[in-house]
């Protein structure tokens, strides 16, 4: 909702993630982002890289009765591009049955690649360039929505008395640079879980990711407009 002020702490295999993000306008988000990287094991891991980076998503089209919502959105704007990727994303809600597909570049698009629709614009769009942009700080405009393109996808169900959601996910991120550190092994694109509104404004939730390991997400949101 417009105004919402949000904060998820997400521990798994591969990361602890902190969120802060913000309903800016009914139309746009914006989202600070701090990733610990393997941290179970941080004292052997060879991924030492603390990233601090900042994401924004735009609503493109309000959700009707025939047509989907759709956004677009960027991750890693200013950062090291450890996490980069860019999507579009639809989302239609039928009853309590939500369904989600999308297409993305960078991360997004590790698994099944195809070439860049944007290609037939300029060649440019065909080719990514580096996104390592060392400490951070720096903004890597040049490969916004550049090199191939994957596809990912999602499907929830509440329960609406229960307060309990069912979640699955396919995921287009192969986690290349986790595998090349040693964090994880090659796994499956498929994930599965559930998310409880244990509190009015709080929500935890745990999955079974990539084949390999469990997910555990916490969540809760603020009203800013209530309290102005």
């Amino acid at each position: 909702d417009d105004g919402q002020l949000r904060a998820t702490v997400s521990a798994s295999k591969i990361s602890n993630i902190y969120n802060l993000s913000y309903q800016l306008t009914p139309w746009a988000e914006g989202t600070f982002r701090y990733t610990i990287p393997n941290p179970r094991d941080m004292e052997s891991s060879f991924d030492s890289v603390k990233d601090r980076s900042y994401g924004a998503k735009i609503r493109l089209l309000k959700e009707s009765y025939l047509f989907p919502q759709i956004a677009i959105g960027i991750k890693d704007i200013v950062g090291t591009g450890v996490w980069n990727g860019e999507y579009l994303v639809g989302s239609k809600r039928m009853g309590d049955l939500d369904l989600t597909l999308g297409m993305g570049w960078g991360r997004f698009a590790e698994r099944h690649r195809v070439k860049n629709p944007l290609s037939f614009l300029s060649s440019k769009f065909e080719f990514r360039p580096g996104d390592d942009t060392g400490p951070g700080g720096a903004a890597r405009g040049n490969s916004f929505f550049t090199g191939p393109v994957g596809f990912f996808g999602g499907a929830s169900y509440e329960f609406r008395k229960l307060q309990l959601t069912l979640l699955a996910q396919y995921n287009s991120d192969s986690y290349e640079r986790e595998i090349s550190f040693g964090t994880l092994k090659p796994g499956n694109p498929w994930s599965y879980g559930f998310e409880w509104g244990f509190l009015k404004d709080a929500k935890l939730s745990v999955s079974h990711q990539q084949g390999q390991f469990v997910g555990l997400r916490i969540s809760t949101h603020l009203d800013t407009k209530k309290i102005i």
